[in-house]
């Protein structure tokens, strides 16, 4: 299963993309951690974007605990894969940047199921 989402139109900064693999402190006796993977491309294409950056941010970790997480980069396919060392069913926000497009942050409550696909919209050209 595929999960697509797009970005939001407007005028945002870009940074680079960026793939994410992430470890963030011990959880002990934790049946499942969360992780997510999947792919960026280009809106309205099937162009993969390389060099997204992607950062992370635990919205509702272990205990309730928020923190901002590594940053990653995509892979020249536009893929990307990260975890958490925070159970399955927590809140993470990630955010992508790439310079050229608008940024895009997508809040994912909980693993989700199967790979996911992100797309970015190029900024507009400045007139």
């Amino acid at each position: 299963m595929v999960t697509k989402f797009t970005s939001r139109n407007g005028p945002r900064d870009g940074m680079g993309l960026v793939v994410l693999l992430l470890a963030l402190g011990f959880q002990p006796a934790c049946d499942c951690f969360f992780m997510v993977s999947g792919r960026v491309v280009e809106c309205g294409t099937t162009t993969p974007l390389q060099d997204v950056v992607i950062a992370v941010h635990v919205d509702r970790g272990v205990g309730g605990r928020q923190e901002d997480g590594v940053v990653i980069n995509t892979d020249a396919a536009g893929h990307f894969a990260l975890g958490a060392n925070d159970p399955c069913e927590s809140w993470v926000t990630l955010f992508f940047n790439k310079d050229g497009f608008n940024m895009f942050e997508q809040q994912f409550k909980g693993t989700p199921n199967g790979s996911v696909e992100i797309c970015l919209t190029p900024t507009a050209p400045a007139p």
